[in-house]
């Protein structure tokens, strides 16, 4: 005896092996084990799963649960309850494999998710940035000097202003207007493409 559970072998209606303990309970076959109490296992699975494809799974994976391993005592109580037992417990587990799966499909779609964001806003912050420098080159040569000076080289308007011996007000107007000359440019484009 193990663990209080008799281990003899069963033959029951030429059913060998229906499981240990059973024999007590008058369960001789899987067969007969679902038409007696199928519908009370599946309920209960349908409870606890909420979903009448998982009840309908758990209801299998009970009866091959309980002909394989048994387990049932009729000294500690009735068979049905012992089934009850067996089946919510196997609902519980099949709910929390379920949702444990679910969030492992949610990190990993998550996972590529954000890197299929991350490579779509490099390609993105790549394309905009050869446009931006495609509008650059269109410019006049004095206007181009001050946008690379101030945007490329991420000079001031004080430092190009005393690089190039222009007053400060004059750098700031041309670089306002090659600005204003690059929008239109980048928008032109923009509406082509």
């Amino acid at each position: 005896m193990v663990q209080g559970v008799a281990t003899k072998k069963l033959v029951c209606n030429g059913v060998e092996g229906a499981g240990p303990c059973l024999a007590e309970a008058d369960m001789c076959s899987p067969a007969e084990l679902l038409r007696r109490h199928g519908a009370g296992i599946r309920r209960i699975a349908l409870r606890v799963s909420r979903s009448e494809a998982a009840a309908q799974d758990i209801t299998q994976e009970v009866l091959v649960r309980v002909m394989r391993c048994g387990g049932f005592d009729s000294s500690r109580g009735s068979l049905e309850r012992w089934l009850q037992i067996v089946t919510k417990r196997t609902a519980i587990d099949w709910v929390r494999r379920e949702a444990s799966h679910q969030a492992r499909v949610i990190r990993v779609g998550a996972v590529y998710s954000a890197s299929a964001v991350v490579v779509e806003e490099a390609v993105e912050a790549r394309v905009r940035a050869a446009n931006v420098r495609a509008a650059v080159a269109q410019l006049p040569d004095c206007e181009r000097e001050l946008v690379s000076l101030a945007y490329f080289d991420g000079l001031t308007y004080r430092q190009i202003s005393d690089r190039l011996g222009l007053a400060e007000g004059t750098v700031k107007s041309r670089i306002r207007r090659a600005l204003t000359r690059l929008a239109h440019v980048i928008q032109r484009d923009f509406e082509e493409w």
